[in-house]
């Protein structure tokens, strides 16, 4: 954990050293309003960025490297991961279990996660967020609540098949 807790650093410190020059050749502060980038010159500016991307989002992520990609790439790839609107109460529902099970079904993580890797199961919470709050709500009370309860609880008989 330390090794990686020292790169990650480093990896940090490297970035914010870029973008702390960019801020520094700026000099914000002293400016007017009137003299600073409009809002499409800024936008323009973005997709120019010299911040390392994959980079960030190493370090962003920080542990589960792998699972968090597995499930960004299922979000992209997948069309049920795309937003409907105006559905009613039990479409909604229906459509939170469908991609849960979606979710679940890419064998990245277990409930069993929690005695061996609890990160992946965090990794996965959070993920699951971008998509849908539904269906991260559905996770937390079918993982963290039923799961982890049999997990905790439970014999054997009960892990077997988890």
């Amino acid at each position: 954990l330390n090794k990686h807790s020292s790169m990650a650093q480093k990896r940090l410190s490297h970035l914010l050293n870029q973008l702390n020059a960019d801020y520094q050749s700026s000099n914000l502060s002293t400016q007017s309003c009137g003299s600073r980038l409009s809002t499409k010159e800024l936008r323009e500016k973005w997709k120019d960025s010299s911040v390392n991307v994959d980079e960030l989002r190493f370090i962003l992520d920080h542990d589960n490297i792998a699972i968090r990609n597995g499930l960004r790439k299922l979000l992209v790839d997948d069309p049920i991961f795309i937003p409907q609107y105006h559905l009613s109460l039990s479409q909604e529902r229906e459509l939170a279990l469908a991609r849960l099970k979606k979710f679940t079904d890419t064998k990245l993580f277990s409930v069993k996660n929690f005695i061996d890797n609890p990160r992946a199961i965090f990794a996965a919470h959070e993920i699951a967020g971008y998509a849908d709050g539904s269906m991260a709500t559905k996770m937390t009370v079918q993982f963290n609540l039923f799961g982890g309860t049999v997990l905790k609880l439970g014999t054997n008989r009960h892990h077997k098949d988890g």
